[in-house]
């Protein structure tokens, strides 16, 4: 798994989105836990390709996405879109990805999560990892001060999203969790309805959820292998598509 690389701190150092062609190189001592190494290695450069470039702006809230995959690139493209908002960074273990996402965005890249928390341009932190990485990369965010926009779910367990939850607490920073169905105009109306109390008190609501993915959905992912894991993935369908549909629900009637 390339992001536990990226979460073990040992990874290169910040490149910009203009270095050369770097190669990353993996190893593991076992699967399964947070013991990956990569290590970049990079052409010769010249010093000032790799001071830390400033956000266009000083008054924008500057965004750095971690994790840059299909996600990861609907993150960037929404924060350039938005008012205020400046994409400054990108975070992936795979240099390859990670400098993709950096000359398409023309931000710095990294592959080391401690030396993109230390970017002083950093204030908040778009959690784009595979599921059961979200709390480790979100509650390392938090500590560094980083306000954290994290897809959803939080992660793949209560205890770890309560970790996730508490550590945005203890650092006084903002925690987001990505449900987007909450911001559609119809559910504000449902929700603003339900709330106003014209439909009584609710005292029943069940849910159908018809989300499924292919087999070539599973053995897709970058990197392969991820999805529909407990791990990483939660189960399947229901953790990761599905999930949109609970929240909805207990955010319209409430536990």
């Amino acid at each position: 798994m390339r992001y536990e690389a990226l979460l073990a701190g040992r990874a290169a150092t910040c490149v910009p989105q203009h270095a050369r062609v770097c190669t990353l190189r993996h190893r593991y001592t076992r699967a399964g836990v947070l013991t990956g190494c990569a290590s970049v290695t990079a052409p010769p450069h010249h010093p000032e390709e790799l001071t830390r470039m400033a956000k266009k702006d000083p008054s924008n809230i500057g965004f750095a996405v971690v994790g840059y995959g299909v996600i990861g690139a609907h993150h960037c493209r929404a924060i350039n879109e938005a008012a205020g908002a400046e994409l400054v960074a990108i975070c992936d273990a795979d240099a390859t990805a990670a400098r993709s996402g950096g000359e398409k965005w023309n931000v710095p890249w990294y592959t080391s999560l401690s030396e993109l928390l230390a970017n002083p341009d950093v204030d908040v932190v778009n959690v784009c990892v595979p599921t059961g990485l979200h709390a480790e990369v979100g509650i390392a965010a938090a500590r560094a001060g980083k306000h954290v926009v994290c897809e959803k779910p939080l992660d793949v367990n209560l205890e770890k999203a309560d970790a996730l939850i508490r550590a945005c607490r203890e650092n006084g920073v903002k925690l987001a969790a990505i449900f987007q169905r909450r911001l559609h105009p119809l559910s504000r109306r449902i929700k603003d309805t339900v709330d106003s109390g014209r439909l009584g008190r609710i005292v029943y609501a069940d849910i159908h959820l018809y989300w499924y993915r292919t087999p070539e959905y599973y053995a897709g992912g970058r990197p392969p292998g991820w999805r529909g894991t407990w791990k990483y993935d939660g189960g399947g369908a229901c953790m990761n598509q599905g999930i949109h549909s609970v929240d909805f629900i207990q955010w319209i009637v409430g536990p």
